[in-house]
């Protein structure tokens, strides 16, 4: 007669597969569990610090698709940020993005950054056609857009430098790059001025205005200037 053996047997777990399940454990616990034991979920911004852990600001060029660039004004000039979503977004999510204005960690980091789209503008994209590079934008009569081209030049002119910049350098991986923009209200299309308040014929392009050049990077190339040339015509030396 056979005996069964008595001897407890024990499961192997692949070390990959429990060090996995460790860390998942660590981060939620880390993310989730505060101190009091209540379960506090993240806010939008707050998970996408910590999926993405990106500065917003940074000026360095990110990973496309999920990384956008929105043009803002602040005290100091035209401003990028880089904001993160959480999948690639449509174009309609990114002219609202850009019509609600920066999120407070983005203001953190420039207090003065804002938009200048006035409210009820409202812009919203017309279908492409295919193949098509200009993109027709709605925008509502409620925002006045015709009118303060006309009126107030130079607030016209950051409205549209903030939507032009931000369609024409969209850096989506789907979908045809937009090249140029054309604004329409219940009236037609909006007659539009450039950066020099020249009349724009056709759509506006990046061109119109001063192919979105920022602050930071008028800043960078002003220092890349004064440290190629001195200024007193002199040559530095090493060496004895």
């Amino acid at each position: 007669m056979s005996r069964r053996s008595t001897t407890p047997t024990t499961s192997r777990v692949a070390p990959h597969r429990w060090l996995g399940s460790l860390a998942i454990a660590v981060a939620l616990a880390a993310c989730s569990l505060p101190v009091g034991e209540e379960i506090e979920p993240l806010d939008v911004e707050e998970y996408s610090d910590v999926v993405y852990g990106l500065d917003t600001t940074t000026t360095t060029e990110p990973q496309a698709g999920t990384q956008i660039r929105l043009y803002f004004a602040s005290d100091r000039g035209l401003e990028r940020v880089f904001r993160p979503f959480l999948a690639e977004p449509t174009i309609p999510e990114i002219l609202t993005a850009l019509q609600d204005g920066p999120t407070e960690s983005e203001q953190a980091e420039n207090p003065t950054l804002r938009t200048e789209l006035p409210a009820g503008l409202n812009p919203n994209p017309r279908t492409r056609e295919e193949g098509q590079e200009t993109v027709i934008v709605e925008v509502s009569d409620e925002g006045g857009l015709r009118l303060l081209i006309n009126d107030n030049p130079v607030k016209a002119d950051l409205v549209l430098t903030q939507l032009v910049c931000t369609l024409t350098k969209l850096n989506l991986l789907s979908g045809i790059p937009i090249t140029g923009v054309e604004f329409h209200d219940s009236q037609g299309r909006i007659p539009i001025v450039d950066a020099n308040r020249a009349s724009i014929e056709g759509p506006a392009r990046a061109s119109d205005f001063n192919d979105c050049v920022t602050q930071d990077e008028l800043d960078a190339m002003a220092e890349e200037a004064e440290n190629e040339d001195p200024g007193d015509g002199s040559t530095s030396t090493t060496g004895g």
